[in-house]
C-alpha cells in the first residue's frame, strides 16, 4: 500500500489526476479480463481432460506454501490462475469505484472553487482525504 500527500495547484489539476488514474485502471481491467477469459478456457479444458482420464480436476494447488507470509504457488493449475486473476479484477473494481466517488465529489468542487490549491491524502493512487486550506 502506497500512502502519500500530494499538493495540487487547483481542483482542476486534481480532476485531471483522477481521470488519468481512472483511465489506467480501465486499461488494466481490459487487459486482465482478456487474460481471465483465456485462463477460464484453459481451466475448462483442464477439467474436461481430467474427467476423460478418470480423475476429478484439481481445484486447488497442492504446491502452495507460505514463504515469509507470502503465498507461493509452485506449478499452478489453470484454476489457480483463474482465482488470481479474479482477485486482481475484484481489487481493480474496488479501486475504480473509489475513483468514481472522488470524481463526483471533485466535479462539484471544481464548479465552485476551481483555483484553490489542495492537499490530498492518496492511498494506492486513490484520493482518500482532501485538505483545503482557506
Amino acid at each position: 500500500m502506497v500512502t502519500e500527500i500530494v499538493e495540487f495547484k487547483s481542483i482542476g489539476e486534481l480532476m485531471e489526476y483522477v481521470k488519468r488514474e481512472f483511465e489506467n485502471v480501465r486499461k488494466l481491467m481490459e487487459k486482465y479480463h482478456g487474460e481471465l477469459e483465456e485462463a477460464e478456457a484453459r481451466a475448462s479444458a483442464y477439467e474436461r481432460i481430467m474427467k476423460v482420464v478418470g480423475r476429478e480436476a484439481v481445484t486447488g494447488s497442492h504446491q502452495e506454501i507460505n514463504f515469509f507470509g507470502l503465498r507461493v504457488i509452485i506449478g499452478p493449475t489453470p484454476m489457480d490462475e483463474v482465482e488470481a486473476l479474479r482477485q486482481i479484477i475484484l481489487k481493480l473494481n474496488e479501486k475504480m469505484s473509489g475513483l468514481q466517488k472522488v470524481k463526483r465529489a471533485v466535479e462539484l468542487l471544481v464548479q465552485e472553487t476551481p483555483v484553490i490549491s489542495i492537499r490530498v491524502v492518496i492511498i494506492d493512487e486513490v484520493p482518500q482525504k482532501l485538505i483545503i486550506k482557506i
